[in-house]
């Protein structure tokens, strides 16, 4: 969201290199449960903010996302999963509300059933970039930024995780990985073992672990707000945001990517495979006049 999409629009960097890392990642601890939210008027204000983002969603075919259906307006940040009727869930940020939530896509029209994300009973509050995955047992897992705000050189960004059993209602796990303009966080697993991909700028930063809580970096791949996720081919997939737009790597062990090859066109970002569809869900900017904010509620 605000910082986070800041980076997002400062991350325009081409090429794709990749360079190795050691830089531990801190064991899980406490202080995942959300606190006060930004001011809505602040989240208005910001022409580049969540308000004046769109929600889309479209089917990858051929290497490249076609098709563009809008599924929310004034939102941003998505990521989604599927349901076991088979609809989607998308959960993103509400830039009207200011509040982190989920909604349904059924296949047609815009989202509905939209409610707010509820972590440790709060609702809201400074929990942000959603990323989702479904654990074997059933079990919706959050990965998310918490601690957004005002910006604090000073202090670290840090990455949490979540579980619900109904997708609405969470109870914090822990802290998964910090550090200094950290946004975006996003899980998958791979071959049993758990991978982190987090936005640091321009850059994403890939981490992996054993457990899916204390986390080691092991890369660091040009361009930002990530998407990292397993194919069917066996391979671990990274989808970045950078000049050309969003841009797909591939790896066997998330320490050496490669791949270049541009899926959306410039001015999208956010990206989000949802499992087990061919549908690709992201981020575009609004370009008509925006409407004044909902009441709160």
């Amino acid at each position: 969201m605000g910082r986070a999409l800041r980076l997002l629009l400062i991350a325009i960097v081409t090429g794709n290199a990749v360079v190795a890392s050691t830089v531990p990642a801190p064991a899980a601890e406490a202080g995942c449960t959300p606190g006060e939210p930004v001011d809505d008027r602040e989240i208005v204000a910001n022409p580049n903010g969540p308000y004046y983002h769109q929600v889309r969603i479209g089917t990858m075919a051929d290497g490249v996302v076609q098709g563009d259906q809008l599924l929310a307006d004034h939102a941003s940040v998505p990521d989604a999963v599927t349901l076991e009727d088979g609809d989607i869930a998308v959960y993103f940020v509400n830039g009207a509300k200011n509040i982190m939530a989920r909604g349904v896509f059924d296949g047609e029209g815009l989202l509905h059933d939209r409610r707010a994300v509820v972590i440790d009973g709060v609702k809201g509050g400074s929990a942000v970039d959603p990323d989702v995955i479904r654990l074997p047992d059933g079990t919706i897992r959050l990965a998310y930024f918490n601690g957004f705000g005002p910006p604090d050189p000073e202090q670290d960004h840090v990455m949490c995780i979540a579980d619900s059993t109904d997708g609405i209602h969470f109870e914090s796990v822990g802290e998964i990985f910090r550090g200094t303009d950290l946004t975006d966080p996003s899980l998958t697993v791979h071959d049993g073992v758990w991978y982190l991909a987090v936005s640091h700028g321009t850059e994403s930063y890939i981490a992996r672990s054993d457990d899916g809580l204390e986390f080691e970096q092991v890369a660091t791949v040009l361009g930002g707000v990530p998407e990292i996720t397993t194919g069917d081919d066996g391979s671990l997939h990274l989808y970045v945001c950078e000049q050309r737009g969003v841009v797909h790597l591939t790896s066997h062990d998330g320490v050496t990517w490669t791949g270049s090859d541009s899926v959306l066109p410039p001015g999208t970002c956010d990206p989000s495979v949802v499992v087990d569809t061919d549908s690709f869900v992201y981020k575009t900017f609004a370009t008509r006049a925006p409407r004044p904010p909902s009441p709160p509620g």
